[in-house]
C-alpha cells in the first residue's frame, strides 16, 4: 500500500462550493502514458473530488478521429469499473489541436467552454516526448501548445480555473542537484537570454536559441523547450492561476490499477529495457547512478493533490521568491507554483535503484526467457560494468564510439542490402531506435537529486520495483514476438553439445558476475568435460526456485556439499551450475573433499582456491571434530545460510 502510506497523495478533500453541480475538469493528453493514468484517476474517485464531467481535448491522428482514438482507449480494461452509459454520461470528446491558435476550436465549441463556469480545472498532459525534434518543432509542441491551452484557461469566465503544466524535473541545464543541495522548486535562470526572445529564436533562425541550449548545457531540445516553455507560462500567470509539475522518469504503476501497468506501448526506461531485450548487440552505458524516476500512478495522485487541493508545499513564486498577486489569486493559489513531482532527496534508500542494477536484471530476463545467449548477455554487461567505466567518456565520447561501434556498422549494411537488393527484416526499424542510448546517456551516468516533499515509505521496495519494469519490457517484447520468447522451469539446458566450442565457454566464464581467476578456468575445464561425456544436463528450476523461496533473501545464500564415493560428478555439477546462474544469487559452494583429492599433483593447487576444504579418513579415529571446525570457519568467515 505505498499511496496509501504517503500522506501526500491523499485525495484532497472537497471543497466545491456548489454541491447540487460537480465540477468539469477539461484533459489534453488522455491517449498518453500519463494522461491516460490520470483520466482513469479522475474517473475512479470523481465522487470524492465532485467531478461530474471530464472534457478530453483530443486531434485526429493517423486517419483515426478523435472519436475513435477516445474509445479505444476507454474499452482498455483499466477503465472496465465503469459501464458504457456511465462513460458516456462522464466522458466527451472535444476536437481540437494544442499547436493551432485557438487549439482548432470551433467557434461554438469555444464559446460553450469559456462561458462554463463549471469547468474548474485545465489539465495539460500533451507533449512531444522527442530528444531529437529540431528547435522549431518543440517550440510548437511543447511551449506554442501549452501557451495556447493556457490562453483558454485564461478567457474563461470563471475566475477560479485552476491550470494545470505538466513539465519535467530536468529543466536545469547541466544542474543535477547534491544530496545536501538539492534542485528546487524555482524557475531556471536563464542567465543573459530573454525567454521570448529564445522562443522565437525557435521559431526562426534559432542562432539565439542555440546559443542558449549550449551556454546552459542542455542535453536535448526537449527539455529546453519545457524550461523555455515555464518562463512563458510564470510570465502570464498573473491572468489565470497556473501550476507547474515537474516529473521525473515516469516508470509502471507500483499499486494501480495494477503493480507494473505502464500502458499499451512501452516508455521511458521500459523502452530501454525493450531495446536491450531485442538488440544485445547495441552499445549502453549504465552506470552505479540512482534512476531518477517517479512511478505513474504515485505521479497521478501527486497532480490531483496538487491541482483540486491548491499547493501543499512550498514552491518559489517568482524568480526573487517574492509572491506576486494578482486579479485572481485566491487564498489557496499563488498566481504561479512550481512543484517537482518525484521522491524527495531525503527518501530511504530502498526507494533507489541504479541504472547497472536494472541493466542486470534485464540481462537475466533476457538470459533466462531466451533473448540471447548467456555468452552474449555477460559479454555486454562486462562491457558495460567493466569496460565502459574506466574510459570515462563524456557525452560527446560516448556518441563518438557508439558511432563507430554500432551506429556505421549498421547503416553500411543497410546501404550494403539496398544495393544488392536484400531485404533484411527489422534493420531499418531497429536503426530508428539504435540511437536510444546516447538519449538515456545524460541521465543514466548522473546523479539527480530534487526537493519536492514527496518522500518515499520506507517499506517501498525499489529493487523489486526494478524488476517489474524488466519484466514489463518482457511482456511488451512477448506481444510483438508471440512464442517466440518462454521459459520451461520444468527443464533448462544447462550443458548443449550443439553450436557451443572452447571460446564460447571460455568467453562466457570470464564475462560472468562472479569467480576468482581460478573458478573461471576450472568452470572452462568442467564445460569441457561435461560436452565430452554428457549428452545433456538439465536443471530442474522451479525446484530451485521453490527451495531458495525459504531462505531468508536478506543472507548470502551457499550451498555445503559433502559428496559420497558414488557421486563423483554431483558436486562439479552443483559448482559449474552456480557459476553459470548467477541470478539465483546462490553463491559458489564450498566442497568438503576427501583428503585423497589433496594428493593429485594439478587439483591440489587447484582446488583451495575453488572454496573446497578436505575431510581425512583411514585415521582409525572420527575426524569429525576437525570437519565441524573448519564448517564452523567457513560460516563465520562468510555469514551464510545453508
Amino acid at each position: 500500500q505505498v499511496i496509501e502510506s504517503i500522506p501526500l497523495l491523499n485525495l484532497p478533500k472537497n471543497k466545491l462550493e456548489r454541491k447540487d453541480k460537480g465540477r468539469t475538469v477539461l484533459l489534453t493528453g488522455a491517449t498518453g502514458f500519463i494522461g491516460s493514468m490520470l483520466l482513469r484517476d479522475l474517473l475512479k474517485h470523481r465522487r470524492e473530488l465532485c467531478i461530474s464531467k471530464v472534457l478530453l481535448l483530443c486531434r485526429s491522428k493517423r486517419g483515426r478521429s478523435p472519436g475513435e482514438r477516445i474509445r479505444h482507449l476507454l474499452a482498455d480494461k483499466i477503465f472496465e469499473f465503469l459501464s458504457s452509459q456511465q462513460l458516456s454520461d462522464l466522458v466527451e470528446v472535444v476536437e481540437g489541436d494544442v499547436t493551432e491558435h485557438g487549439l482548432g476550436l470551433s467557434a461554438s465549441c469555444k464559446v460553450r467552454l469559456l462561458r462554463d463556469e463549471s469547468l474548474t480545472h485545465v489539465i495539460h498532459c500533451a507533449a512531444a516526448v522527442n530528444f531529437t525534434q529540431s528547435l522549431e518543432n518543440a517550440a510548437k509542441c511543447n511551449v506554442s501548445g501549452p501557451l495556447n491551452v493556457q490562453q483558454l484557461a485564461s478567457d474563461m469566465l470563471n475566475d477560479d480555473v485552476v491550470f494545470v503544466h505538466l513539465s519535467t524535473a530536468f529543466v536545469h541545464g547541466s544542474k543535477t542537484g547534491t544530496v545536501s543541495s538539492p534542485l528546487g522548486e524555482e524557475l531556471f535562470e536563464l542567465e543573459g537570454f530573454d525567454p521570448k526572445e529564445v522562443y522565437q529564436s525557435m521559431l526562426g533562425s534559432q542562432y539565439v536559441a542555440t546559443k542558449c541550449l549550449a551556454d546552459h548545457g542542455f542535453h536535448n531540445t526537449y527539455t529546453f523547450s519545457k524550461c523555455i516553455c515555464e518562463h512563458l507560462l510564470f510570465q502570464n500567470a498573473s491572468t489565470v492561476k497556473t501550476l507547474i509539475l515537474r516529473p521525473s522518469i515516469v516508470g509502471p504503476a507500483v499499486q494501480y490499477p495494477f503493480e507494473g501497468w505502464c500502458g499499451p506501448k512501452p516508455t521511458t526506461f521500459v523502452a530501454a529495457a525493450c531495446l536491450y531485450l531485442n538488440f544485445q548487440w547495441n552499445l549502453w552505458c549504465f552506470g552505479p547512478q540512482n534512476v531518477p524516476y517517479v512511478p505513474v500512478d504515485v505521479l497521478s495522485r501527486l497532480v490531483i493533490r496538487r491541482a483540486l487541493d491548491g499547493p501543499a508545499g512550498d514552491g518559489l513564486h517568482a524568480k526573487s521568491g517574492v509572491k506576486q498577486c494578482s486579479a485572481k489569486e485566491s487564498e489557496h493559489f499563488d498566481p504561479c507554483s512550481i512543484h517537482n513531482a518525484t521522491w524527495d532527496a531525503s527518501s530511504p534508500d530502498s526507494a533507489q535503484f541504479t541504472w547497472l542494477e536494472f541493466a542486470v536484471m534485464v540481462t537475466q530476463i533476457g538470459t533466462l526467457m531466451g533473448y540471447f545467449s548467456r555468452m552474449t548477455a555477460y559479454a555486454g554487461l562486462f562491457v558495460t560494468k567493466r569496460v565502459l567505466p574506466t574510459l570515462q567518456l563524456g557525452t560527446s565520447g560516448f556518441a563518438k564510439l557508439h558511432s563507430i561501434a554500432v551506429s556505421r556498422p549498421f547503416s553500411f549494411a543497410l546501404q550494403v542490402a539496398n544495393f544488392f537488393g536484400i531485404r533484411v527484416s527489422g534493420l531499418e526499424k531497429v536503426l530508428a531506435y539504435l540511437d536510444l542510448p546516447l538519449l538515456f546517456f545524460p541521465f543514466s551516468t548522473n546523479s539527480f537529486f530534487f526537493t519536492s516533499g514527496l518522500v518515499a515509505p520506507s517499506s517501498f521496495d525499489a529493487k523489486r520495483y526494478a524488476f517489474i519494469g524488466s519484466v514489463a519490457a518482457h511482456k511488451f517484447s512477448s506481444k510483438m514476438a508471440p512464442g517466440r520468447f518462454g521459459l520451461d522451469l520444468d527443464r533448462t539446458d544447462m550443458i548443449q553439445k550443439r553450436g557451443i566450442n572452447f571460446l564460447s565457454d571460455a568467453l562466457l566464464a570470464f564475462t560472468q558476475p562472479c569467480g576468482n581467476i581460478m573458478e573461471r578456468f576450472a568452470a572452462i575445464f568442467l564445460s569441457f568435460i561435461f560436452r565430452r561425456t554428457c549428452s545433456e544436463i538439465t536443471v530442474d528450476m522451479k525446484s530451485f526456485a521453490k527451495s531458495l523461496r525459504d531462505v531468508d533473501p536478506s543472507s548470502r545464500r551457499r550451498i555445503l556439499l559433502a559428496p559420497t564415493h558414488r557421486s563423483f560428478y554431483d558436486f562439479l555439477i552443483i559448482s559449474l551450475f552456480c557459476f553459470t546462474f548467477p541470478e539465483l544469487k546462490i553463491d559458489l559452494p564450498v566442497i568438503a573433499a576427501a583428503s585423497e583429492f589433496s594428493r593429485i599433483p594439478l587439483l591440489k593447487l587447484i582446488l583451495p582456491f575453488c572454496r573446497v576444504f578436505y575431510i581425512f579418513r583411514g585415521k582409525g579415529r572420527s575426524s569429525t571434530g576437525s570437519a565441524t571446525t573448519k564448517l564452523d570457519e567457513v560460516l563465520r568467515k562468510d555469514s551464510v545460510a545453508v
